[in-house]
């Protein structure tokens, strides 16, 4: 196979991101100024990579909206995950969801924002059990408003989770979790963001700024209570701080971020 240039790998340091660099080989080319003009080298070739510095891979995703009862996504393979996300919308007490699986697995809710009307919220999985078929259900006592976004990926640290920021119910249509920056490089970084809609017409949830390389999954709406929610993710291949900023229709609003350590972190 000939060589390819790896975009954007201008780094030190390189954190592959792509389940097509499992066992291929990298080098990197050096380039050396001084006052007589400069010179180029290439590295020593290093790899194979194997999978537990190939870092994270975005697997499948599923959505679901509803008003009473729990609600269940749709069905997903998750095979191959190592790290399960759900975000979450809904109008009842903050603090009321429960997330459960159809494969037994055990799920983690990270702190939801002070303040907010809605929950807008992220729960993390490292599974046990994955597989075809996989549904991920919200639970609520006495109804629930709002939706969740199920989504897998692979490549993560054992205990994965790293940091997180968020605000909520804050005057305003632009929505922000604040500032976040993971510890090591390579995290993969989850934004949610839930929004109580009282005026006609529906927002398109999207990332204003803050969000350069974010990767959106489709909105979910809860009909005809409106409570819009969106999550989005992104690989970092350079550590840096994040600050997602959506734009929302009303000044009701969660907003949520964390970040999550790869296999390659140690």
């Amino acid at each position: 196979m000939p060589d390819e240039l790896i975009s954007g790998a201008t780094d030190t340091q390189y954190v592959p991101t792509d389940p097509a660099d499992l066992g291929r080989f990298v080098y990197c080319r050096v380039r050396g100024d001084n006052a007589f003009g400069f010179s180029t080298a290439n590295s020593n070739t290093i790899g194979p990579i194997a999978a537990a510095s190939a870092g994270f891979a975005f697997i499948a995703s599923a959505q679901a909206s509803g008003q009473l009862g729990p609600i269940t996504t749709s069905v997903i393979d998750t095979t191959g995950a190592d790290l399960l996300i759900v975000g979450v919308s809904q109008y009842e007490a903050p603090g009321s969801v429960t997330i459960t699986d159809n494969k037994s697995n055990t799920w983690t809710g990270l702190t939801i924002p002070a303040g907010g009307t809605t929950e807008g919220r992220i729960w993390y999985c490292k599974p046990t059990t994955v597989g075809s078929g996989h549904t991920v259900s919200a639970n609520v006592a006495g109804g629930f408003y709002g939706g969740i976004t199920f989504a897998a990926f692979s490549g993560s640290h054992v205990t994965p989770f790293d940091v997180q920021a968020g605000n909520g119910n804050n005057a305003g249509t632009a929505a922000s979790a604040g500032s976040l920056t993971p510890s090591v490089n390579g995290c993969l970084v989850i934004s949610n963001v839930s929004n109580h809609v009282t005026a006609a017409g529906m927002p398109d949830l999207t990332i204003a700024s803050g969000g350069s390389g974010f990767i959106l999954l489709p909105m979910v709406v809860s009909t005809p209570t409106s409570f819009p929610q969106r999550m989005a993710y992104l690989v970092q291949s350079t550590l840096a701080a994040v600050n997602p900023v959506w734009t929302v229709q009303e000044a009701s609003w969660t907003a949520v971020s964390a970040s999550f350590k790869s296999a390659s972190s140690g």
